[in-house]
């Protein structure tokens, strides 16, 4: 649940070197929409991941001391929605064709965004949802997060917004 907490639930860990905020009420079709919450961040750098099965979307976004440095966001059905900074160099072989669609022929996108989208996950957080993984994969499962369940989404929305604030300012 914390890697994909459903709407009405947040997920907050604070570990070594990392805070962790999960929720579905923060999935944004612009990643980059973020950016005002992230650049209040004592991080150096913070990554934001969107994994939306239903449609084949995937956004995700790269902040470097509060900057966004890059935010990509596309689908099959929308093509790309943003595309801001240069790509990573984990996007590479993925824009080169390098990564066919055997499985999704009618993708007007040169790979499947649920494929760049566990490289993403693999690369910034050391695991995947989907797909193959390495000897430097975790199981995401085994870590606990403290849940919050909230009332609505006005209420979710805020509450959220208060305990990022309230990580941000502790960091």
């Amino acid at each position: 649940m914390a890697v994909w907490p459903p709407i009405a639930t947040g997920c907050v860990g604070r570990f070594p070197g990392v805070d962790v905020i999960t929720s579905g009420d923060l999935l944004r079709e612009r990643p980059s929409e973020l950016s005002a919450n992230i650049a209040r961040s004592a991080h150096p750098r913070a990554y934001a991941v969107f994994m939306d099965s239903s449609v084949d979307r995937l956004g995700f976004a790269l902040w470097e001391n509060g900057t966004l440095v890059r935010s990509l966001s596309l689908s099959p059905g929308t093509g790309i929605i943003e595309n801001i900074g240069e790509p990573l160099p984990l996007e590479k072989d993925f824009w080169a064709g390098r990564h066919p669609l055997a499985h999704a022929p009618d993708c007007p996108l040169p790979f499947h965004p649920a494929d760049l989208g566990n490289e993403v996950l693999r690369v910034f957080f050391g695991f995947v949802r989907e797909g193959p993984t390495d000897a430097g994969c975790f199981d995401p499962e085994v870590v606990t997060l403290a849940a919050l369940r909230l009332p609505d989404h006005t209420a979710r929305s805020a509450q959220l917004q208060a305990a990022a604030r309230r990580m941000i300012r502790i960091s």
